[in-house]
């Protein structure tokens, strides 16, 4: 009986996952990654991760201190890049990423309503 429904939420999945993959690749060009936020990025996992391990209050993930050192090393080892200036967003690649926020968000709205029409069946 809930055959049908399972088969248009996996539709609508599969429809969204392409199109957010159409509107990312529609205006892309290849960039160099900003590598000031990659070391950023990587305190913050290694600090969430010693917090957890020091204070008890959560149980620690191994992978945010791989990814904390990984991307830490990464960016020191890319210093001389930090001070480029940043780019501002082309009108179409603003365009793009507004296109894709949307559908995403639709798709996450259909399928919280599809959950919450099944869970009353559950």
């Amino acid at each position: 009986m809930n055959i049908p429904l399972f088969a248009v939420l996996a539709v609508i999945v599969i429809l969204g996952i392409i199109a957010v993959v159409y509107a990312l690749k529609r205006g892309r060009t290849q960039k160099e990654p900003d590598y000031r936020s990659w070391f950023i990025m990587g305190i913050i996992f290694v600090t969430v991760f010693l917090v957890g391990s020091l204070t008890g209050l959560y149980e620690p993930v191994p992978i945010f201190l791989i990814l904390g050192l990984v991307f830490t090393i990464t960016g020191l080892a890319n210093y001389k890049k930090w001070g480029q200036p940043r780019r501002l967003l082309t009108e179409s690649e603003r365009k793009t990423r507004i296109t894709a926020i949307t559908i995403g968000l639709a798709i996450l709205l259909i399928l919280g309503a599809i959950f919450f029409i099944l869970a009353d069946y559950f």
